[in-house]
């Protein structure tokens, strides 16, 4: 799993195909008010997963626009593997 050096990688979230019942229940469980950082390979299904977290309720979520894919072309630093 890719991830920003410095940062240990985190779970993957299930996002069901555009439905999205899967990660409802999901983020039902997490705080609301704290800060999230959601990106995919394209970006989009982050952007699915911020407009799904932004309509439940969450203020603080942000989404790497183009994906890591994006971040990678524009020199972006990577890690790989676990912490």
């Amino acid at each position: 799993m890719a991830h920003s050096p410095g940062r240990p990688p985190q779970p993957l979230i299930p996002l069901s195909a555009g439905k999205g019942s899967g990660f409802a229940a999901w983020i039902a469980a997490l705080d609301k008010n704290t800060t999230y950082a959601v990106y995919c390979h394209s970006g989009n299904r982050s952007g699915t997963a911020l407009e799904q977290m932004t309509a439940a309720g969450f203020t603080h979520v942000y989404d790497l626009a183009g994906g890591i894919g994006a971040w990678q072309n524009m020199g972006g630093p990577m890690a790989t593997g676990g912490p």
